[in-house]
């Protein structure tokens, strides 16, 4: 059966910005500008879902009975969490692959005319690829007017759900000279 992309894409997206922004989760600053490469082509994106649009979307989730993802397993950003609600909420079974985006990428060409996945966790560095073999499908979640311009496609075929900065935590009740730098962790001491 061909998967309902942008449906279940759509109630995905729509859960995730909702408990993105239920969580009271600390913020901090994000990157000034993010820009990808220009895409290929420009697909028009669909209005954000009314309420009985996306009635309809959970309907059709709800009749499919699966959301299938790639790249996004229960263990990784909280996203167990966010599938359990989407399935207590929906009552839909989540089905995952893990893969890298490279991975998923090679797995959405070969599935081009006959879909499986229906939505995916996909790194900022393949945005280009995926829209310059039109592999994202449209769609504008409640939310969409509220995520800053830099972080979302214009025609709603991408967003950024997050991003991370790497640190390290130092225990100054133990270390009584901390590393200053990530140079400095490659000392004995340490």
């Amino acid at each position: 059966m061909k998967r309902s992309t942008t449906l279940i894409s759509g109630v995905l997206l729509t859960v995730i910005v909702l408990v993105g922004c239920t969580t009271g989760a600390a913020t901090s600053s994000a990157p000034a500008t993010v820009a990808p490469a220009s895409p290929a082509a420009s697909v028009a994106a669909t209005p954000a879902p009314t309420a009985d649009a996306f009635a309809a979307i959970a309907a059709a989730a709800k009749t499919e009975g699966q959301v299938v993802s790639y790249g996004m397993s229960d263990d990784w950003v909280n996203l167990g969490a966010i599938w359990k609600a989407v399935s207590d909420t929906y009552g839909i079974q989540h089905v995952d692959t893990d893969m890298k985006s490279a991975e998923e990428i090679t797995h959405l060409l070969a599935e081009k005319d006959a879909p499986v996945m229906d939505v995916a966790d996909i790194g900022f560095d393949f945005v280009d690829k995926l829209i310059q073999n039109d592999l994202a499908a449209s769609f504008k979640n409640s939310h969409w007017d509220s995520i800053p311009a830099n972080f979302k496609d214009a025609d709603g075929r991408w967003a950024v759900a997050y991003w991370g900065a790497i640190s390290f935590l130092v225990n100054t009740d133990l270390v009584k000279n901390p590393p200053t730098s990530w140079a400095d962790l490659v000392k004995p001491e340490y």
